[in-house]
């Protein structure tokens, strides 16, 4: 990536974070994600530079508008460390000016986040939702009680200097929610009277703002601008902000409709920018960049020095980020890793996170007891999300590789009906459709790895095993196991409660403390000179 150099503004500026997952500090290591700089820019620092492109907007007369797209919640210690994930950090996202808010399908798998998280108060403080006044947007999100829906249908916001937006917010069809909420099919929300009354705004606005959490090529997203050129024609500007695969790209979608894609783990700050234009020009130009989320990057793309970078507002949001993780103890130390196991290595590679994960993890601190030779493990291998490195490992590190803490369950069954779910799993032919559901989808970089994987890798196809699987899978893994086994194979049980023989320990209560067992069992702190 070029140096970065500021920002030039148009008439309709817009910046955009998504799939945060709750890595409002800076990053902690070297990762890669920014470049040859590290990510060293924490929320307090992304709230500066907020202030200042918008004090530069301010003397250009020029609107900038900054957007969060959704999946705030699960990826670091400060998000799980909590009962109801994510209720740590909702409240340091209230110290961001956010002009709007989506909601991602992380928000959605546990009830609780989403009743306590999004929806509880305390005190006369009103709700996380409740605390935006009608700009955290869900147009096909709805209340499973009442059908209302989880947060407003749609935004019509108006800069300080004119500009005049409309903005939606959805998600994909998420079916594996949360019995909390359920989710719209795109279709049918876009024939229901509120979008009508919403498409009614668009002759009044610059630009329709569609945050999508869904992949940036997603048909969704064809579908979506469709209605809406029923709606109104095609010479409203269309600029849609997606998310949820993690990817920078960009495309152009019709003459006047254009889609942004900004990253994942608060590495990148997107940035869409066009004028405001009424006509119906073939090629309406639209300005899409990425800013790296270090510090640097920032302070060059708000045009100002380093050394006159960060506001008081900026300093004290970062001291609220530090002050939680120290009350958390995510920063506590567990152990010394003698090198740095990458989650896109392929299995049997040196430094596969994966392989320490099957060959050591698992049949150390999952099995119960140790390497009990009746148990096996299968997994889908989106469940690891972050490299482990080399050095001090503490609560936060752990958090990041596995941060879901999905409940543990058994299925019993012989080893040859397992190995035959397993090929099925990673045929395609079972498990979840497009990578929405029923696994959690790879990353570009883990395009070795397969779809599923097990310990140990090799069953004895006469004996009998107690299968273990995690929440997040078991469905998939367990309705494979019983397509492949017929009527002998009965449904999963919690894992502690499944009787094990010679059982000397209680096992993990969920696949993250499997990790938490395994990392305490390392060399202690002070650690020594590791390699990378």
């Amino acid at each position: 990536m070029q140096k970065q150099t500021a920002l030039r503004l148009s008439e309709v500026n817009l910046l955009v974070v998504t799939d945060v997952h709750s890595f409002l500090a800076a990053h902690l290591h070297a990762d890669g994600m920014c470049g040859v700089e590290r990510c060293d820019a924490s929320f307090g620092a992304l709230l500066s530079f907020v202030q200042h492109l918008r004090a530069a907007g301010d003397k250009q007369g020029k609107d900038v508008f900054f957007f969060d797209n959704g999946d705030v919640v699960d990826g670091t210690g400060l998000s799980s460390a909590t009962p109801v994930h994510g209720k740590a950090v909702l409240p340091l996202l209230t110290s961001l000016p956010l002009d709007a808010l989506n909601c991602g399908n992380h928000e959605l798998y546990q009830s609780r986040t989403v009743l306590e998280g999004l929806l509880g108060t305390v005190g006369p403080r009103p709700s996380f939702v409740g605390s935006w006044n009608g700009t955290y947007l869900t147009s096909n999100i709805v209340l499973a009680s009442s059908g209302a829906p989880l947060g407003s249908r749609f935004a019509l916001l108006k800069g300080r200097h004119g500009t005049r937006l409309l903005v939606l917010g959805w998600l994909y069809e998420m079916r594996d929610h949360c019995a909390a909420v359920n989710v719209t099919k795109i279709a049918a929300a876009v024939s229901e009277p509120w979008f009508a009354a919403a498409m009614a705004h668009a002759a009044h606005v610059d630009a329709i703002v569609l945050l999508a959490h869904m992949h940036y090529a997603d048909p969704l997203v064809g579908e979506m601008l469709a209605a809406i050129r029923r709606a109104v024609g095609p010479a409203v500007l269309v600029q849609v902000l997606a998310g949820h695969s993690h990817i920078r790209a960009s495309a152009r979608l019709d003459a006047r409709a254009a889609v942004l894609e900004a990253g994942h783990y608060a590495d990148t700050v997107g940035f869409a920018s066009f004028n405001a234009s009424r006509g119906v020009s073939l090629h309406h130009s639209f300005v899409h960049e990425y800013v790296h989320m270090s510090r640097a990057s920032l302070a060059a793309a708000a045009g100002v020095a380093a050394a006159a970078f960060d506001t008081p507002a900026g300093l004290a949001l970062s001291r609220r980020i530090d002050e939680t993780r120290d009350a958390l103890g995510v920063s506590t130390a567990l152990g010394c890793a003698p090198r740095t196991y990458r989650a896109s290595a392929p299995l049997g590679a040196d430094d596969s996170l994966w392989s320490l994960y099957l060959d050591v993890v698992a049949p150390a601190a999952l099995f119960t007891p140790a390497r009990n030779a009746s148990q096996c493990f299968l997994t889908s291998t989106g469940a690891l999300r972050y490299d482990l490195y080399a050095g001090r490992v503490t609560r936060d590190d752990v958090a990041m590789v596995l941060p879901f803490e999905d409940r543990l369950w058994v299925v019993q069954a012989r080893g040859d009906v397992i190995s035959k779910a397993l090929a099925s799993l990673n045929s395609g032919s079972a498990g979840g459709e497009d990578g929405e559901e029923g696994e959690r989808p790879l990353r570009a970089e883990q395009a070795a790895l397969p779809r599923y994987a097990a310990t140990p890798s090799a069953l004895a196809p006469e004996q009998l095993f107690d299968a273990i699987v995690g929440d997040f899978d078991r469905d998939a893994v367990a309705g494979a196991i019983r397509t492949a086994g017929g009527a002998a194979v009965g449904p999963p049980v919690r894992y502690d409660k499944a009787a094990v023989a010679a059982r000397s320990i209680a096992p993990p209560p969920t696949d993250t403390d499997a990790w938490l067992r395994w990392a305490r069992t390392l060399p202690q702190p002070p650690c020594g000179v590791a390699s990378r």
